[in-house]
């Protein structure tokens, strides 16, 4: 097992295989991109403070008047329209420049989870006040995903996908965000091409395939994190790189990792893991939304994937399937004879028998395949990833519902177990300036924005 040496701080590090992973929105944005509720959480950073629209301006503490105004215009924009409002600050600028110095720019990335409009958005955050010329973090370095934990999937492989570039009304309202510096759509698409969303390559048959932060901190072998949510760092700890097997189990996490936790609330945390209610809730009974009731929609897959993950007896079954299809009665395009009626009737009691046979799973696979079939039409992303990215590809076994759907949500049982292993790498800075000392930075002296 490697030795880590420590230069000039309390953290353990070692330049080269030391990774750090930062979030965004609450961390880098003052704009929470993960929140549930977007009026509510822009309603209680205006309440704290209020920060410049343009560099130069002082922040100032918001009266009711001016609380007021900004939740009427919080209302009338959407998230991706009202982060960008918000600038970079030097600080923060300063002190991710200086960690992209110590660990080197092909180790540090942005994980952020947000849906597909935001993950856009926050894209063109970046570029708009120039984070990346300010920080040298790499463009390609940037990754989404939908979830905060777990993994929608068969196996521990993951797809890269590129990030597609804003259109139509979306476009627009982010070239012309009020508060800040207008682009051409020239430019935002320009902006497109190194970010990219991740999916788990197999995913289940009645799931879109999300993963959390915890599943790309294992592809990406991150070992420090930085994020305002509990939940998330319990991810990328529980679920991320000790989670990888041969790489030293939890037992060596005081060596090599450390869990940051971000912002005014940032806290410690409990002694025990019962009194922890972010782990509590994630080790609590799973409840998982199927890709039909989803609002983010899932990309649909070939028919070719969809015959490779089938069993020979989900083939076999297929076959059945399609042959009970083709002799459907056609709908009547009247109203329907008594004959007709009870052909109709005779149909849908076989198709349910023959549902309640294979199974919901199995079900949902034929008619994913069924349109597949008919509606031939090319993956929308392309199954990459970062050139810097370190993961082995580990097959495992497909799990039965009952698992599939727990590890849908948390892939790790027995995270109270292991619960001070977890205390031991967690650290709590309320803002840059502490994240600057607590990794024992130089950052040019420069101050707080």
């Amino acid at each position: 097992m490697e030795v880590f040496v420590e230069h000039l701080t309390q953290l353990p590090f070692q330049y080269g295989v030391s990774r750090l992973g930062i979030d965004c929105g609450g961390v880098l944005c003052i704009s929470d991109t993960d929140s549930e509720t977007r009026h509510e959480q822009q309603r209680e950073k205006a309440l704290v403070k209020s920060v410049p629209e343009a560099e130069g301006h002082e922040a100032h503490v918001c009266d009711d008047k001016e609380h007021e105004e900004h939740e009427h215009q919080v209302t009338r924009q959407s998230l991706g329209e009202s982060m960008q409002r918000h600038p970079l600050s030097d600080q923060c600028a300063s002190t991710v420049a200086a960690l992209v110095r110590k660990f080197g720019p092909e180790n540090v990335f942005i994980v952020s989870k947000c849906g597909p409009l935001t993950q856009q958005a926050t894209v063109v955050w970046l570029h708009r006040w120039d984070f990346f010329q300010r920080t040298g973090l790499l463009p390609e370095n940037v990754c989404f995903c939908v979830n905060r934990t777990g993994f929608e999937g068969m196996a521990n492989v993951l797809k890269w996908c590129q990030v597609a570039p804003p259109d139509g009304k979306h476009l627009e309202r982010l070239c012309m965000a009020k508060g800040c510096p207008e682009l051409t759509e020239e430019q935002v698409r320009g902006f497109f091409g190194g970010p990219q969303f991740v999916l788990a390559a197999q995913p289940y048959p009645n799931m879109a395939g999300n993963v959390g932060k915890g599943a790309i901190a294992s592809e990406l072998k991150l070992t420090h994190f930085i994020d305002d949510r509990i939940e998330c760092l319990h991810s990328v700890f529980f679920e991320g790189l000790l989670a990888t097997p041969g790489l030293g189990g939890f037992e060596s996490a005081p060596d090599r990792m450390a869990m940051v936790c971000f912002g005014l609330s940032a806290e410690s945390l409990k002694a025990n893991a019962s009194q922890d209610a972010a782990l509590q809730a994630l080790t609590s009974k799973p409840y998982v939304k199927a890709k039909q009731g989803s609002k983010r929609k899932a990309i649909p897959h070939s028919a070719q994937e969809l015959w490779d993950i089938m069993t020979e007896s989900q083939r076999e079954a297929w076959l059945k399937f399609h042959e009970m299809r083709k002799d459907a009665p056609p709908n009547p395009r009247r109203k329907p004879s008594p004959e007709e009626l009870e052909l109709l009737k005779r149909h849908k009691a076989e198709e349910k028998a023959f549902k309640d046979d294979v199974g919901e799973a199995s079900w949902t696979t034929f008619v994913a395949y069924e349109k597949a079939l008919a509606n031939p039409q090319e993956q929308s992303c392309a199954a990459m990833r970062p050139e810097n990215a370190m993961s082995e590809d580990i097959d495992k076994p497909a799990l039965i519902d009952d698992e599939s759907r727990s590890r849908a949500k948390w892939t790790c049982p027995d995270a109270e177990l292991l619960w001070n292993h977890r205390v031991a790498v967690h650290h709590a800075c309320r803002d840059w300036e502490e994240v600057a000392s607590l990794f024992a930075l130089d950052t040019g002296g420069r101050c707080a924005q």
